[in-house]
């Protein structure tokens, strides 16, 4: 009996222990909470108890630390004072209600925005129980997203270019007004519309093959195809889609922009129209240039044989007339014969000259690399072996290469050095440089430069005619085709010539050619 009554002794003194440690716990945290619930409580949000009068009788948790108050600030002050704003939802809850409400205000200076419920105490039977969350921060994010979707649609509307939304089926979400124009539509009208309903179905089939091709690589999509418009017309665009993803990387829709290219595509079009004009007229001129082609070839040959052949047969039968009959004709009968044999030679000499200048202009190019400073003293050593009594000093510079038709090219040369050599017989030290120079362009030219008779500057451009001469035929022998003939070399070879001088003080040709190097 005594140990039983020693126990229950031990059992009340244990009961008294735990009655103490709950009074203890209770005026520490007025609402024992399990560990959910603290977890809860670690988030801006507050448990209040007010009573009848408005005032804090308990209050736990974070709702106001962001306005400098903690919990146990609240105990004793007034709610009515601190937060006038929600007198009308507590004092619903104080006759006996219910009130949920989101409402937002300042405390001392400070913004703040919180939701709360509010409910009459019952178990006590009088003032009130509230949960507040604050949602200052989350309704300032909210407003700046408000801000910033507002900035976007206020650019989006006056961009130049549409911009639209769409979910994952393509059901327009958002779309701006000059997306609306391009497709003769509204806003309202669009909304929920699939963007594919703007495919003219003749771009159909090409549009999904196209967007599935470049959708499996999850990059940007772009499309061209005819829109079209709620009136029937349609004008070709080029859409530019992105994937619309989530943080988590889940597609939400798609993000595209739509460029009107109606324009482009009508210069396109007329590009294609003038290329074929273009084409046609090329194939027209070639055909026209394989002709004349034919027909110099026909000439030169006529040229060459038919007319050089009895040319031939009058310069030789008046050499033999002088030969065998000179002694019985008087002075002026030989002077008649001889005049003919010049005539025919100079005629001779002429055909020569033409042949040249014709395979100048015709025949394909056999292009190589090409030394010029060697051409050039070849050239310059047959003028001295026909002209031994010549003193002339003859510069060549070392080094001047090029690309192109050597024969042609010879020609080139031996033309403007002949034409320099002669143009300097008057002069006792005659003086000519072949070298190469920058031209007023900035590219690099050859020139080939005398201290001869030289020529009026407004004459230069016509020395490149064929038949035309600056000089008296009796002072310097010449029929006016060497430098047509140059020019036409110089131009098959892709470039230009052209020349400056003064009278007296001699004459500089300059050329450039497609080759050189």
């Amino acid at each position: 009996m005594q140990d039983f009554e020693e126990e229950v002794k031990a059992l009340r003194a244990r009961v008294g222990e735990l009655e103490e440690a709950l009074r203890e716990r209770e005026t520490a945290d007025p609402f024992p909470a399990p560990p959910l619930l603290r977890a809860l409580l670690s988030l801006p949000i507050g448990l209040f108890r007010i009573d009848e009068d408005g005032v804090f009788t308990d209050a736990v948790g974070d709702a106001f630390t962001q306005l400098g108050l903690k919990a146990k600030q609240l105990i004793g002050l007034n709610i009515f004072d601190l937060f006038p704003e929600v007198e009308d939802n507590v004092r619903r809850a104080l006759g006996g209600g219910v009130a949920f409400h989101e409402t937002s205000g300042e405390f001392e200076g400070r913004p703040w925005a919180a939701l709360t419920n509010v409910a009459y105490d019952h178990e006590r039977g009088s003032g009130a129980i509230a949960v507040s969350l604050d949602v200052t921060a989350l309704r300032k994010a909210r407003a700046e997203l408000e801000a910033s979707e507002h900035r976007f649609a206020a650019l989006a509307d006056n961009f130049p270019v549409g911009v639209a939304r769409t979910d994952t089926e393509g059901r327009v979400l958002y779309i701006n007004d000059e997306s609306c124009r391009m497709a003769a539509t509204t806003v309202e009208e669009a909304i929920g519309r699939e963007w594919f309903d703007w495919v003219h179905p003749d771009d159909h089939k090409r549009v999904v093959e196209e967007w599935i091709q470049r959708a499996d690589t999850h990059g940007l999509i772009v499309v061209t195809y005819r829109l079209l418009s709620k009136d029937g017309s349609s004008r070709w665009v080029m859409a530019h889609i992105v994937e619309d993803r989530d943080s988590d990387g889940n597609l939400r829709g798609y993000l595209g922009t739509t460029t009107d290219i109606a324009d482009h595509k009508k210069v396109e079009a007329e590009i294609r129209r003038l290329n074929d004009e273009l084409n046609r007229r090329v194939a027209e001129r070639t055909s026209e240039l394989e002709e004349a082609r034919r027909e110099m070839e026909v000439f030169s040959y006529s040229v060459s044989h038919d007319l050089r052949a009895p040319l031939r047969s009058v310069a030789g039968f008046c050499q033999a007339a002088l030969e065998d009959y000179g002694e019985r004709l008087d002075e002026e009968g030989r002077s008649y014969l001889e005049r003919a044999s010049a005539a025919s030679q100079k005629m001779d000499g002429l055909i020569d000259d033409l042949l040249d200048m014709s395979r100048a202009v015709r025949g394909e190019l056999h292009s190589e690399t090409l030394d010029l400073s060697d051409m050039a003293r070849a050239i310059v050593a047959d003028l001295r072996r026909r002209d031994p009594e010549r003193t002339v000093d003859v510069k060549v510079a070392d080094g001047l290469t090029t690309i192109g038709d050597l024969g042609l090219i010879n020609d080139l040369l031996r033309n403007l050095l002949g034409n320099a050599w002669k143009f300097t017989k008057e002069q006792a030290e005659a003086h000519i440089e072949l070298g190469q120079a920058v031209s007023e362009e900035g590219s690099l030219a050859f020139f080939v430069r005398d201290d001869g008779v030289g020529f009026e500057q407004n004459e230069a451009e016509r020395m490149f005619t064929a038949f035309v001469r600056l000089h008296p035929p009796s002072a310097f022998d010449g029929n006016g085709i060497g430098l047509a003939t140059v020019e036409r070399i110089v131009r098959r070879h892709q470039g230009r010539i052209w020349a400056e001088g003064r009278p007296g003080t001699g004459a500089t040709f300059y050329f450039t050619l497609g080759g050189q190097k």
